[in-house]
């Protein structure tokens, strides 16, 4: 792929100039036709997605406006928040052992099976999801497990978003 130098702006001046409008395209081959190799080299495997790039670079300014030390911060707050709630259930195990943990907090509920907590807690307005161990094999082969259920809490979620697994889990151990 070729990099003329200029690709940022004209990317940038199409985002201006579109508006809510739908792009055409001549406006669309304008922008990211330099990207496309002549010739045959043009069908070679290969994506771009601008709108992945800009949505990148708009995560990567806030992530260095916050800073990396506040979003660490908020997000062990979060995970570890939840963790102390979720072993306040009775029925629940928390599945995070690691001397020192990461702001993914991993948990089972007896008689529930992971499917059913994602589906309750979307119910809710959360959203979660679950992993099995073709996803993280070495963590749970050693817990002896095929499957939990997985929250990420972050900085962008709120407090009330993480109360609402929470709620979750409550509606499932009645």
């Amino acid at each position: 792929m070729r990099s003329s130098g200029g690709e940022t702006g004209r990317v940038t001046a199409f985002l201006n100039s579109a508006g809510s409008s739908i792009p055409t395209a001549e406006t669309l081959d304008a922008v990211i036709g330099h990207l496309l190799n002549p010739g045959m080299a043009k069908f070679e495997e290969f994506e771009l997605s601008v709108a992945a790039q800009v949505g990148m670079a708009v995560a990567a300014k806030q992530a260095l406006e916050l800073g990396t030390e506040t979003i660490e911060g908020q997000v062990v707050q979060r995970a570890d928040r939840l963790r102390a709630e979720l072993r306040e259930i009775d029925g629940v195990t928390v599945h995070d052992n690691a001397e020192r943990v990461c702001g993914i907090v991993t948990f089972s509920v007896h008689g529930s099976t992971p499917a059913e907590m994602v589906k309750a807690a979307a119910d809710h307005g959360a959203t979660i999801n679950s992993t099995g161990a073709s996803w993280a094999t070495p963590d749970l082969q050693a817990k002896g497990l095929t499957q939990v259920v997985r929250v990420s809490p972050h900085t962008f979620n709120t407090d009330d978003e993480v109360h609402r697994v929470v709620e979750a889990v409550h509606s499932l151990r009645r």
